[in-house]
């Protein structure tokens, strides 16, 4: 990174190089990695990787964003943390141990699913998961983009014989095996979600054990409260504020989290 000497000061009184430097670096190798993952294990198609190049400039400006935020809104995080001397911390869970059973066999149905190259055996799979998840067809909308990629990469753009148009018999069993299997881990990854067995993490003093033991209760529904942070976030900057401009959304964060484990104490 280049920095103007009239500039120097300024970003060194502010620790801004060493932090844009980490989040864009971490922005940048998870969401690559996360690119990769989720076409070896969901898409199983060359062309998703023509997101690439948009990703490394989005990890650019979000990591750099969020280095921002970050370091304007220190003391709020050390507060939602309970880092802080005058926070008392958020409850992470509710206090009810999770049977271990039930999760190591969602975990045991997933590999399983990876494992089966059938189309006809995945959607064995989906019928019987389907009556299982509330909110089952909420839950597959959420994946929209993911059966969109499958649908335009594996129909129109798959070599071999061709039954219809553009469309090829391997690509339509390609199809059909992979949006299964895509629809197969959303539902098992919903049923688990609340199954899981956090207890053996609740007393850790890891600041990302913690961050994941707080979203737990919202895992389900975590679209909404993240979209109201977002709505929160821009009122902030858009009014003018820098320092403190997480602390409305973090406080409506907080409250959700708090009365999403209380409901869960109390079910």
């Amino acid at each position: 990174m280049i920095v103007s000497h009239a500039a120097e000061p300024f970003v060194h009184r502010h620790k801004l190089i060493g932090i844009l430097g980490a989040s864009v670096a971490l922005a940048s190798a998870f969401n690559v990695a996360q690119l990769a993952l989720v076409n070896f294990a969901l898409i199983r198609h060359a062309g998703f990787y023509f997101q690439t190049g948009p990703i490394l400039a989005w990890s650019l400006f979000s990591g750099a964003g969020v280095a921002l935020l970050i370091r304007f809104s220190e003391t709020e995080l050390n507060d939602l943390l309970g880092r802080s001397p005058s926070a008392g911390g958020l409850r992470a869970a509710p206090l009810t141990p999770s049977p271990l059973l039930p999760f190591l066999g969602a975990l045991a149905a997933m590999a399983a699913v990876f494992m089966v190259p059938w189309p006809a055996a995945q959607a064995l799979f989906l019928v019987a998961l389907l009556p299982l998840v509330p909110g089952r067809f909420a839950v597959l909308l959420q994946a929209w983009p993911f059966f969109f990629y499958l649908l335009w990469l594996h129909l129109f753009h798959t070599p071999g014989a061709y039954l219809w148009g553009p469309i090829t018999r391997e690509g339509a069993a390609a199809f059909a095996l992979y949006a299964s299997r895509l629809a197969n881990l959303m539902l098992l990854g919903r049923w688990a979600a609340p199954r899981f067995p956090w207890q053996w993490a609740a007393r850790s003093r890891s600041p990302y054990l913690r961050g994941f033991l707080l979203c737990l209760p919202l895992l389900a529904g975590v679209f909404g409260p993240s979209l109201q942070f977002g709505r929160d976030l821009i009122r902030g900057l858009a009014a003018g504020k820098r320092h403190g401009v997480l602390a409305p959304a973090f406080a409506a964060w907080r409250r959700k989290l708090e009365a999403a484990a209380a409901a869960a104490e109390n079910a």
